[in-house]
């Protein structure tokens, strides 16, 4: 008897053989969380990029696209140096790393410290970026549910500031509620 996959982090310790079928919703392996990036954050990651500067070995940005990865292109006194900043889910185990990001070389040989530089730019400016992360769609098209292919999923942080955003309108409206209430508690009663 094949073993389909094991399961040893449940505390509840399955093992699910091939002749149960697919394994319960309860073992799957949990979807990959695809990381997006949000429109409007174009100024925040010029700055990461190092738009404008001049850089360790006279390079300076030539071009920066947006599309799944942040990619760059500079120009050097030795050539050319492309590369792309990533979720650090999605980088190789060489990227340097950020705390919201990997920086990864595309192309070319990067003069010394340009890769540093990056990566102290992208450290002083990635607070004010953010990740939109989704996951994917888990059905085929026509068994879509009504809000499409993918359920945004809320950073921490977003979920904090909706929670602190819901306490400050339920603070500001108490006034007014706890006058009401106190005025209907002063009303002779008939």
């Amino acid at each position: 008897m094949k073993t389909m996959f094991t399961d040893r982090a449940n505390p509840m310790y399955r093992t699910v053989q091939p002749e149960l079928g697919v394994a319960p919703a309860a073992y799957a392996e949990p979807p990959d969380i695809e990381p997006l990036i949000r429109p409007g954050q174009e100024e925040v990651i010029a700055r990461m990029l190092g738009r404008g500067e001049l850089l360790p070995g006279f390079c300076k940005l030539a071009d920066g696209q947006i599309n799944q990865a942040i990619s760059a292109t500079y120009s050097c006194a030795n050539g050319r140096t492309g590369l792309q900043l990533v979720h650090p889910s999605r980088a190789p185990d060489n990227a340097l790393r950020t705390r919201e990001f990997a920086v990864v070389l595309v192309q070319g040989s990067p003069p010394p410290g340009l890769l540093d530089a990056v990566a102290e730019h992208v450290r002083g400016n990635e607070q004010a970026f953010e990740w939109q992360l989704e996951a994917p769609p888990e059905t085929s098209p026509s068994q879509l549910p009504p809000y499409g292919h993918s359920v945004p999923v809320l950073t921490s942080r977003q979920v904090l500031l909706r929670l602190v955003g819901g306490a400050v309108v339920l603070l500001l409206l108490f006034p007014w509620w706890g006058a009401g209430v106190a005025e209907a508690r002063r009303a002779p009663t008939p």
